[in-house]
C-alpha cells in the first residue's frame, strides 16, 4: 500500500491484496471500504481474485463508500457517501449510487 498524504478518517478499512495507492491531498470519509482483494475465489475464466486499485490526488471519498479491486479514481473527484465504485471513475468529477454512475462533470473541491 502506498499513501501520499492526506486524511483518513475513523472506522475505514482498507484490505491490500494487489497494490493499492492513494493520492495526495485525499479525503477519506469514516466507514469507507477499500478492497483490492476479495477474499474468496471465483471458479470463471479470467477471474483474478485481486487487483490494483489506484486513487488520483485531490479525491473525496465519501462516509460509508465502497472502492473496490481494478478501480482508478482520477484526480479531483468525489465518490458519493454510500457509493460503491466497481468501474473506474473520471477526474473531476462526482459518482454516486450503487452501482456508482456519473453525476456531475467538470467539478472542483477544496
Amino acid at each position: 500500500m502506498i499513501l501520499h498524504g492526506g486524511f483518513i478518517n475513523e472506522n475505514v478499512q482498507i484490505t491490500c491484496g494487489a497494490t493499492i495507492e492513494i493520492g495526495k491531498d485525499c479525503a477519506i470519509g469514516r466507514d469507507v471500504v477499500i478492497r483490492s482483494y476479495d477474499g474468496h475465489v471465483i471458479l470463471k475464466e479470467g477471474y483474478s481474485i485481486s487487483e490494483p486499485i489506484k486513487i488520483g490526488n485531490h479525491v473525496w471519498i465519501g462516509q460509508g463508500a465502497s472502492i473496490l479491486k481494478g478501480v482508478t479514481i482520477g484526480e479531483g473527484a468525489v465518490i458519493a457517501a454510500g457509493a460503491v465504485v466497481t468501474k473506474d471513475v473520471a477526474p473531476h468529477t462526482v459518482v454516486g449510487g450503487v452501482p456508482a454512475k456519473l453525476i456531475n462533470e467538470e467539478i472542483y473541491w477544496k
